[in-house]
């Protein structure tokens, strides 16, 4: 019997990104593993009929000529009206009309004509919750009460990357207002939709365990991981390729290595940075937004430069946004001014193709990130927060170690599938003599914006000097006998603040004052010390022999995160739907909105999360 599935994914836009990247890949995986003799997509984009859209039409197609299914349909379906939308509806009256108006064209685009309850349509959205379009997330939940009340052929999987509530104040705040007036019992029954043929999916445990705690239905809150492209980055680097595999490519025999390096150097002396094709190259592949924590990045630089002068930093991308710009060009500032072996925004120009290499008559016209990640000597992270953190898994695939700080919340996860993250820290302690007379200013700047937090979601307000006396007691952390070494004993009880915890003109200061030896290279050395002690433990971090854990955690990457394996996980969840369809009629039995007032909503797990001290950041 032929296996056929109709599905329609449903997103905001097709421009490169995170989201993007997830969706994209778990088409292609879909596609190649999902088993589909017959298989048709729907694209549902504000964008689809533009560039991105036939782009990625052409990628799936050729795809699926070496890996797909028997028949593969990919269609563009463009409205207009999913596309980024924060403006406030006149009234409540027209959010609902124009919502409305958003699900006859989703409806429409499904054409459930075409299927029944043995063979029914599925609909995968992505971030539809977040706040990104409020017309769009009442219109999800519309659609939702459509399909229930007319016993239509289809279900939907709710897929949530973030959350508005948490640390995404704008897209909360156009929630909370969309009507033309606040209405929070509005914006959450939007946002958190209930039916059985609604299934919620997570990319972490933590984000599902949260759900769960909102009442929802265990069977109905799965968790499903994001894809890494483990052939991408398993693959061998141009720089390593032989005459055979680079006669396949057509291209010439040449010292690739030298000619990356020389291209980085070429675009750091194009813009003032600081490049030496000799040092050991640290890099971080990301885009530099604040929750990334880059200054935390050029502080552990300077750290292991201050044992061995041997060290440099790549950065590969530049922020987009207004605020997250403000602070990079700031560090930037001092990064030139202090003359540190720090390079960043190298990707936009020299990895244009980002992911993959281009190749046209012969030349490398750019090189692909494994070719980067071939040159360096590791992968750095010092995010603070992160829906998934691809960074945990890629450098693995590429034989590279993975150095810097832990997220407990989603590495727990990785560590159940047998991941060794053991060498990474939780916090990046510094004494807090080194913000003397600021702390007291920076607990006071967490009130304010704890403060302005609860008020966003319907909180009492707090008094003043008790919550800051908490907040201190929270922020800091006190060295322990266990965690110095011997030979310091009056260490013991030295009070310590997380690097992360500070605000950016504090840690730039900082780094101004460690750049310029104002902080000596030993109080580097002796001062700085991560909890447990790992800092000072650098052979785990570079192992003369680093075999045993990348040979782990690559093997790690490639069973429990490869196309194969998510596709199989996603074709279970869209299986579960369509056989309680099959079984059910389409019959409703669990009821489409919250019975909750505003004071037991402020309470949801989500808003607890996005309310604890302990993760509230002034950098984000």
């Amino acid at each position: 019997m032929n296996k056929t599935l109709r599905i329609g994914i449903l997103h905001y836009h097709l421009h490169h990104g995170g989201v993007y990247t997830v969706m994209t890949n778990a088409l292609f995986a879909l596609i190649a593993h999902g088993g589909y003799d017959n298989l048709e997509i729907d694209l549902m984009t504000s964008d689809a009929c533009q560039g991105n859209g036939k782009n990625l039409i052409e990628k799936l197609t050729e795809w699926a000529r070496h890996h797909g299914p028997n028949q593969l349909q990919v269609n563009q379906v463009e409205i207009p009206e999913l596309a980024y939308n924060a403006n406030q509806a006149h009234n409540k009256q027209h959010l609902f009309d124009q919502a409305q108006s958003i699900c006859r064209h989703i409806l429409q685009a499904m054409d459930l004509q075409r299927n029944n309850f043995q063979f029914p349509y599925v609909l995968h959205t992505h971030n539809v919750n977040l706040g990104r379009n409020p017309y769009l997330t009442l219109a999800q939940k519309l659609l939702i009460e459509t399909l229930d009340r007319e016993k239509l052929p289809a279900h939907v999987l709710y897929q949530i990357h973030d959350f508005a509530e948490d640390n995404r104040k704008n897209c909360w705040k156009a929630m909370l207002e969309c009507s033309g007036k606040q209405e929070m019992t509005l914006a959450v029954e939007m946002m958190y939709p209930k039916s059985e043929r609604l299934t919620y999916v997570c990319i972490n445990s933590y984000d599902q365990k949260t759900l769960l705690k909102m009442g929802f239905q265990a069977d109905k809150v799965l968790v499903l991981p994001n894809t890494v492209n483990t052939s991408l980055f398993s693959q061998t680097s141009i720089i390593d390729m032989n005459q055979e595999q680079l006669a396949q490519l057509k291209c010439p025999l040449i010292d690739f290595q030298a000619d990356l390096k020389s291209r980085i150097s070429d675009f750091s002396k194009r813009y003032g940075y600081h490049f030496d094709p000799r040092r050991k190259i640290l890099l971080s592949p990301v885009k530099a937004i604040r929750r990334k924590n880059i200054t935390e990045s050029i502080l552990l630089l300077l750290k292991l430069n201050s044992l061995e002068d041997q060290y440099q930093l790549l950065i590969t991308l530049a922020p987009d946004s207004p605020d997250d710009l403000k602070d990079y060009q700031a560090i930037e500032q001092v990064v030139k001014k202090y003359k540190l072996p720090v390079v960043m925004g190298l990707g936009a120009e020299l990895l244009p193709g980002g992911h993959q290499r281009v190749i046209k008559n012969s030349h490398v016209e750019s090189y692909g990130l494994i070719d980067l990640m071939t040159i360096s000597h590791a992968v750095v992270t010092t995010s603070v927060q992160e829906g998934f953190g691809y960074v945990f898994h890629e450098a693995w695939l590429a034989d590279k170690m993975v150095i810097g700080r832990n997220i407990a919340d989603l590495t727990c996860d990785f560590k159940k599938q047998g991941l060794s993250l053991d060498h990474l820290y939780d916090h990046l302690l510094i004494p807090a003599e080194w913000v003397k007379g600021q702390w007291d200013e920076i607990c006071h700047d967490y009130f304010l914006k704890l403060d302005q937090l609860r008020k966003l979601f319907g909180r009492p307000e707090m008094d003043i000097q008790s919550t800051i006396k908490s907040i201190d007691q929270i922020k800091s952390f006190y060295i322990d006998h266990q965690e110095i070494s011997h030979d310091d004993p009056s260490r013991a009880g030295e009070k310590m603040i997380d690097w992360a915890d500070l605000p950016i003109g504090t840690r730039l200061l900082l780094l101004e004052q460690l750049a310029s030896n104002a902080i000596g290279k030993s109080e580097v050395n002796d001062q700085i010390l991560p909890i447990n002690q790992k800092m000072r433990m650098v052979d785990k971090w570079f192992p003369d022999d680093g075999t045993p854990i990348i040979h782990q955690n690559k093997q790690v990457v490639t069973a429990s995160y490869n196309m194969s394996t998510i596709a199989r996980q996603l074709s279970m969840i869209i299986d579960a739907g369509s056989d309680w369809l099959r079984e059910s009629g389409g019959r409703k039995t669990i009821s489409s909105h919250f019975e909750k007032n505003p004071k037991e909503i402020s309470n949801d797990p989500v808003v607890q999360r996005s309310l604890d001290i302990k993760k509230i950041r002034l950098l984000v």
